[in-house]
């Protein structure tokens, strides 16, 4: 009796496997079947990702406007600088000079957002 033809499982290689012993063999080596599931799991991911790297980036904004005692500037020059609105984590309530105000924090710098003033000021 002659063994089926196979092919690896990984839509990158796609090579006929050879030799094998059991039918349950889907991919033609261990870098294959490693690399496969690397894709996989980065294609599932990709909406968390692109989070991680959106907030990264907000913070990279906020820090250098931080650290050059940039406390209040418009959204506008924000947004040409790539700041995304999209990107922003959940809001909290800071009691802020008497007054409860709804703030972001991303590390160790808190935020808000003035939608009236197109605004972001950093406390």
């Amino acid at each position: 009796m002659k063994k089926p033809k196979k092919f690896c499982k990984n839509p990158e290689c796609e090579q006929e496997i050879l030799e094998y012993k059991s039918l349950k063999r889907e991919y033609c080596s261990d870098y294959c079947r490693s690399h496969y599931g690397y894709a996989r799991r980065l294609e599932e991911n990709k909406e968390f990702i692109a989070h991680a790297k959106g907030l990264s980036e907000n913070y990279k904004l906020l820090k250098m406007h931080k650290n050059a005692a940039i406390l209040e500037e418009s959204f506008d020059k924000y947004e040409k600088l790539g700041f995304n609105i999209n990107y922003l984590p959940s809001f909290k309530i800071y009691k802020i000079k008497g007054f409860n105000k709804l703030t972001y924090q991303i590390k160790d710098i808190v935020f808000s957002v003035d939608k009236e003033k197109k605004l972001i000021i950093i406390y």
